[in-house]
């Protein structure tokens, strides 16, 4: 007697007990099939274990061990959960611990943006304008909008007006960590004129050539610490020099004012216009001379998978009032003959 029987398996293995009578030949043919599953609740399940993958390795790239541990290994353990239960075809179980593993890695990431990222950024944010009021030509102070946005996204999160989005999280801590190193860094220097440039010249001085090479050491000093952080990419380093004269006048007819004169338009004729105009010209020509060999200094530094750039910012404020500089205001005034350089460090 062949009894031929067609076993479905679903979820759990069936088990078939045959009862056959002593003496009776017995011969069973099962013919296996695949496991019947709902397609629609395999391609949900596998959905949510991979978002509940990404989500998990998110938090893996964030400092969060230590201080979220527990909530850690609570996401890390349901995440493996769905993935066992996902290869034995647990769809429902599978989706259920994706969402658990989900939820505890959403929940790390607000907690570290409110409480870690964007307390960071509110300290940085003091830090820059306390900089800042001391020296308002420092280039600092362009991080503070990026630094409110994080502040403000913070706060819709709070109010439950946004939902927290991983990239923009990632975005935002990457930016958040080059801000604060800039700002820890402070690379600036206040530059006199009359030991840096030759009298009645916007040429460098072998002295001030030496206070350059000098602060190109610093900048490729903050380079490196900075290439820690991220040693995969190159970075862009930013100089910005601004130039400040004093009310000093011009004699007609020397080499400085000819060579003013030479590259300039629309010089007024009148006085005091014509001497505070050549004198905003010689603040910005010698903060520009700054600038070049600063970048000449650190190209020789540094290779070229280290900088993907060097941008420049060259101001020149002429006969205006520098900051910090407490009156009286002489004509001639070797305090407000300088020059500023700052530098900050970027990736692309």
């Amino acid at each position: 007697m062949i009894i031929k029987t067609h076993i479905v398996k679903y979820l759990i293995p069936a088990v078939i007990v045959l009862s056959v009578c002593s003496g009776c030949a017995l011969t069973v043919d099962v013919e296996s099939e695949e496991a019947v599953i709902d397609p629609m609740l395999q391609q949900k399940a596998e959905k949510a274990v991979e978002s509940a993958r990404e989500s998990f390795n998110v938090i893996t790239e964030l400092p969060v061990q230590a201080r979220y541990s527990d909530d850690v290994q609570k996401a890390r353990q349901e995440l493996v959960n769905s993935e066992k239960f996902l290869i034995q075809n647990l769809l429902d179980e599978a989706y259920v611990s994706a969402e658990n593993s989900r939820n505890i890695s959403q929940r790390i990431v607000q907690n570290f943006y409110q409480h870690v990222l964007a307390q960071t950024a509110q300290q940085t944010k003091a830090d820059i304008q306390r900089i800042s009021d001391a020296d308002p030509d420092n280039p600092l102070q362009d991080f503070l909008p990026r630094l409110d946005e994080i502040l403000d996204y913070s706060d819709s999160i709070s109010q439950g007006e946004e939902l927290l989005k991983f990239d923009k999280m990632l975005d935002d801590l990457d930016r958040l960590t080059q801000i604060e190193h800039n700002t820890r860094e402070n690379v600036a220097r206040t530059i006199g004129i009359d030991v840096s440039f030759k009298s009645g010249s916007y040429e460098l001085t072998e002295e001030g050539k030496q206070l350059l090479d000098d602060y190109v050491v610093e900048i490729m000093a903050s380079r490196d610490r900075f290439k820690r952080l991220y040693p995969e990419f190159p970075v862009t380093i930013t100089i910005k020099v601004v130039g400040y004269a004093d009310q000093a006048g011009f004699i007609p007819g020397t080499k400085l004012v000819d060579q003013l004169l030479e590259q300039s338009e629309d010089v007024p004729d009148a006085e005091p216009d014509r001497r505070k105009f050549l004198n905003q010209e010689l603040s910005e020509l010698r903060a520009k001379m700054i600038s070049e060999y600063a970048v000449q200094i650190i190209e020789q530094y540094a290779s070229e998978q280290s900088i993907v750039s060097i941008t420049q910012d060259i101001k020149g404020f002429g006969e205006s009032i520098p900051p910090a500089v407490p009156e009286p205001y002489p004509i001639d005034d070797a305090r407000r003959r300088i020059c500023k350089i700052y530098s900050y460090i970027t990736t692309p």
